[in-house]
């Protein structure tokens, strides 16, 4: 995470800084920022070599052993172990990550034409994060068992982070009014995000997925101020987190 957490500030600061303070700026990215999180990284490393005589254990580990290395994406996405029944839940986490894409290139697209820099710096941050796991979770993920890209625990990176409940939280205090043709192209779009996870295989596989743009439905009648879609979702999520905890501590795969 520390990694990660270093250009997501670098992001923050790109987007939000004053050509007048790019000094200052400069001074708080490198020595508030980026150093206590590379201080700790390279302490990491060393209690690692002092434990086990190898530099970069972790990262080794990960790299020989569990195939944590760049390839390109192959799809369709996979959870091999778990099967649809989990793959939907990082089915929506990435799809989350594809909207904190939009959201930096929405405001890229300010700074360069509009001259109108972000203000929101958490917000910021929390978008370039969800970027940056969902860059990591397509480049470099393993590829065996399936034969395709595995993003097996991909939804513990983005629903439980601080981030996540960052970036939900602005966009619905943003009281955003959507109207019939949002949800029609919400549908749309969400439907075919849901393709590279092989929601064709099956109709209730297919049934399965759409259960996520239900959910992003009640996530946009949210950001109406309706009460009703909220206590939807908190009835859902409440749920789900029971069944997954029970799923957890049962030491069950779930079949496909």
């Amino acid at each position: 995470i520390a990694v990660l957490l270093i250009p997501s500030f670098f992001i923050m600061h790109l987007y939000t800084f004053e050509i007048k303070t790019w000094k200052r700026t400069l001074v708080d990215f490198v020595f508030i920022y980026s150093l206590p999180l590379a201080l700790g990284l390279i302490t990491f490393c060393w209690y690692q070599y002092y434990s086990m005589g190898v530099w970069n254990a972790y990262f080794f580990q990960q790299t020989n052993f569990w195939g944590h290395k760049f390839s390109m994406p192959k799809f369709p996405l996979s959870n091999p172990y778990s099967g649809f029944k989990i793959l939907w839940l990082n089915a929506l986490s990435l799809f989350t990550g594809i909207i904190g894409g939009l959201y930096l290139v929405k405001n890229a697209y300010s700074i360069l034409y509009s001259k109108k820099r972000a203000t929101d710096k958490l917000m910021v941050l929390s978008a370039a994060y969800l970027v940056l796991i969902v860059t990591i979770n397509l480049f470099f993920s393993p590829q065996w068992v399936t034969g395709t890209t595995n993003i097996m625990g991909t939804n513990r990176y983005i629903f439980a982070s601080p981030f996540f409940f960052v970036f939900l939280a602005n966009y619905i205090e943003q009281g955003t009014q959507y109207r019939y043709p949002h949800f029609i192209a919400m549908f749309f779009l969400s439907s075919i995000f849901w393709l590279l996870f092989g929601s064709y295989d099956h109709i209730r596989h297919w049934l399965l997925f759409e259960v996520n743009t239900v959910l992003l439905f009640l996530y946009m009648q949210s950001s109406n101020k309706s009460i009703w879609p909220s206590t939807l979702l908190i009835v859902f999520n409440v749920f789900i987190q029971i069944g997954l905890f029970q799923i957890f501590i049962g030491g069950k795969v779930l079949p496909e």
